[in-house]
């Protein structure tokens, strides 16, 4: 049985490269605990599977997100060095 590869065309993309914002310590729980919430049918999420503002899974994303940048996660460093 032979395996064959198929190139279905080129993942580059045009124009220039935008950095990413870092990831918080609540945004990298939000990617696990998103589609468990979905699975569970919780009311976290809108019509598209965004955290709703006022639900209580956004506030603690939001306090783990403050909580990260207390001990480093998620913090950057600018051009001047100072840390945000």
């Amino acid at each position: 049985m032979a395996l064959t590869l198929i190139k279905t065309g080129s993942t580059k993309q045009s124009g220039p490269a935008r950095p990413r914002p870092p990831m918080g310590l609540g945004d990298m729980v939000e990617v696990v605990a998103k589609p468990i919430a979905k699975a569970l049918k919780m009311d976290c999420l809108d019509q598209n599977e965004q955290l709703k503002p006022a639900s209580p899974c956004w506030k603690r994303r939001a306090w783990l997100n403050a909580q990260g940048k207390r001990v480093g996660i998620g913090k950057t460093k600018t051009l001047k060095g100072t840390e945000t």
